[in-house]
């Protein structure tokens, strides 16, 4: 309300307020709102480093997506250690998961067997990480004093058929106790030379999501027995090596471990993944079995019929038939300068074979690549 050149307002009586008088209130009001809003950016980055180093649950390390529901009824008893000065804690490494046998192969008058120790000495030389998985905490306190600080043992309740582990709930154990993205199963007798580490580097770079497994060598180290080394049948693999996200835990059967059809039916899954590059790599990565035991055949071990029974043949096209090594659709190669995929089936029309070469040069910190070639069949 004006009157002659001034303003009223309403308080506890009328009472005239000038034009100046305005300013200084306006300007207290301004100055109380840049005190809020400068507490308030001050206040953001002191939550954010509190968020940042306040811990974390071990299962945190990667999305729940990977896990199935194994990982909700059959977690490891022990969480992930610190990793030891030098390590690999960026998840660029690889992260070897076995089982250990409660039959107790590993071990031999109180220590740790010779084939045990050939096995993880191989593994130390390209792995970042290793899990091994036992069925007793007692197998786990036996092992630690023998082993090196960054290999974790954790035990597992994965009893299925006739008291023996399924493999699906072993590798969710695994799965749950690693924070590399790549990483290997594998039997623990198994022995590993070759450009492990860098046949996946180059398969990382060229092909995204891999799958990568081959045949190995049988070695029988029983007194008396040949020591002649023989390639095993494509039928049976030993390692498998992939991204865990593209690990099919959640639908894969219920296989136990020590038996056959379950990498058949893992290595005709990534087989038939149209995502996935299934990679033969026999030719670059040698997988040496290290056996003492009296060898049995795999339809008499116990858990075989079982196995077989899970998945019920029903043409002569199933994973039986097609899961095997020599089936895959890429092979691998290695050179001195590149490491080499090639696609097995060639054009039907041109009959030539499609090849990706990639350069090894890790000296090199920007990789060059040759490209995609086309190779005479």
């Amino acid at each position: 309300m004006r009157h002659h050149g001034k303003e009223w307002r309403l308080r506890y009586e009328w009472q005239p307020v000038h034009r100046a008088e305005r300013h200084v209130v306006a300007n207290r009001w301004l100055w109380l709102r840049t005190r809020k809003i400068a507490f308030l950016v001050l206040l953001l980055p002191l939550l954010v480093m509190l968020y940042s180093v306040s811990p974390k649950a071990p299962l945190q390390r990667h999305s729940a997506s990977t896990l199935t529901s194994y990982t909700r009824t059959h977690r490891a008893d022990e969480v992930w250690p610190t990793p030891a000065p030098g390590e690999d804690s960026t998840g660029e490494g690889i992260t070897l998961i076995t089982s250990v046998p409660a039959s107790g192969a590993w071990r031999h008058a109180g220590r740790l067997s010779d084939v045990f120790q050939e096995a993880i000495s191989s593994w130390l030389r390209f792995a970042s990480r290793i899990v091994l998985i036992a069925d007793r905490a007692d197998f786990c306190h036996d092992l630690a004093t023998s082993l090196p600080k960054h290999v974790l043992c954790v035990t597992h309740r994965c009893s299925g058929a006739r008291g023996i582990p399924i493999v699906p709930c072993l590798v969710a154990t695994g799965l749950a106790n690693t924070n590399t993205e790549v990483i290997m199963y594998t039997n623990f007798d198994i022995a590993f030379s070759g450009l492990v580490r860098e046949l996946i580097q180059a398969a990382r770079q060229q092909m995204g999501s891999f799958a990568v497994f081959g045949r190995r060598y049988d070695r029988n180290l029983s007194p008396g027995a040949s020591d002649n080394e023989e390639l095993h049948a494509a039928w049976g693999l030993d390692y498998f090596i992939c991204r865990k996200q593209d690990f099919p835990v959640q639908s894969m059967p219920p296989f136990v471990i020590g038996n056959w059809r379950w990498d058949n039916w893992l290595a005709d899954y990534f087989i038939r993944h149209p995502q996935i590059a299934d990679i033969d790599a026999t030719a670059v990565i040698r997988a040496l079995h290290l056996s003492g035991a009296p060898h049995v055949p795999a339809a008499e071990r116990d858990g075989a019929v079982y196995n077989e029974g899970l998945v019920p043949r029903v043409d002569s096209g199933d994973f039986r038939d097609l899961g095997r090594s020599d089936n895959s659709n890429w092979i691998a190669y290695a050179y001195p300068t590149a490491f080499v995929f090639c696609h097995r089936r060639p054009d039907p029309v041109t009959l030539a074979q499609f090849c990706r070469v990639t350069r090894r040069d890790r000296d090199c910190e920007s990789r060059q690549y040759l490209g995609d070639l086309r190779v005479t069949a």
